[in-house]
């Protein structure tokens, strides 16, 4: 921690960081700039429509385009005018207009990071979880073909628990062997 005063004329603070004080910090860290202008200051990572396009690697009119920024849980994300929204809406809201209210958007290409506005159709909540691969457990558990990690569920290499749920073999061996090597 920095010794001395804020380098601020006027301030009597304790300096903080970079010769400020923490207030003059953190104002410097929202605007771009320690001392208080009079006007409303813009944050510096505010982006623009033209910036937001330049991490959407756009290809052709039918192919996904893949967004090259931040991703959580496969979707992108982006600070827009200072709030954090998805990447796919942003573009979606860009090219088409206003998503209708209720409706959610579905990847028609099943690829999460695509921010092409073809491959988005606003449907409702319910209808992107019927259409979706079943891994977000819309899908009852009875109707599973496959575990987790992908092995079939067959009589072979199924077996059921004392309350009546299922288990693979193939995940249980794995697991088995994964515990006699830890000591």
């Amino acid at each position: 921690m920095p010794s001395g005063s804020c380098s601020i004329a006027g301030c009597e603070r304790p300096a903080y960081c970079r010769g400020w004080c923490r207030p003059h910090y953190y104002r410097w860290a929202r605007s771009g700039s320690p001392e208080f202008t009079g006007e409303r200051a813009v944050p510096r990572n505010r982006h623009t429509p033209e910036s937001f396009w330049t991490r959407v690697d756009r290809r052709g009119p039918a192919d996904c385009w893949e967004w090259s920024g931040h991703l959580t849980n496969g979707y992108g994300r982006v600070r827009y005018q200072g709030r954090m929204v998805l990447a796919h809406r942003l573009a979606f809201e860009l090219v088409v207009g206003s998503i209708p209210e209720g409706l959610t958007l579905d990847h028609l290409c099943r690829n999460r990071a695509c921010c092409n506005p073809v491959h988005l159709e606003p449907v409702t909540s319910a209808e992107n979880t019927r259409r979706g691969d079943g891994s977000n457990r819309g899908i009852r558990k009875r109707e599973q073909t496959h575990c987790i990690r992908g092995h079939e569920f067959t009589p072979e290499n199924t077996y059921r628990r004392r309350n009546g749920t299922r288990l693979c073999r193939a995940c249980s061996q794995i697991a088995d062997r994964k515990r006699r090597r830890t000591p």
